[in-house]
């Protein structure tokens, strides 16, 4: 099961790849990252912003949905790891 700071942010790169967010994603994590999807940390973005910004050069050359995407999950860096992304508490 991947975690919901994964999914947070294959959601913030839907609006540049689309369908294939989560494929790109899930590569860059664990090509560059080299960790599970699940793994990842706040403190693993801005490492992944670096290769996912690279990427997203080249399929559209519109800044602005750049800039979005780069906005978006670097706002999910500052989240609390234990309260946004604690996959195992069911009293949420």
């Amino acid at each position: 099961m991947r975690g919901k700071l994964y999914y947070e942010i294959v959601t913030a790169a839907s609006d540049c790849f689309g369908p294939t967010a989560e494929k790109i994603i899930y590569r860059l994590i664990t090509s560059h990252l080299n960790i599970k999807p699940e793994e990842i940390t706040p403190k693993d973005i801005p490492a992944l912003l670096v290769w996912a910004k690279l990427v997203m050069s080249l399929y559209t050359d519109k800044q602005h949905t750049i800039d979005r995407f780069t906005d978006n999950v670097r706002s999910l860096e500052s989240k609390s790891t234990e309260e946004t992304f604690n996959i195992y508490d069911t009293n949420s």
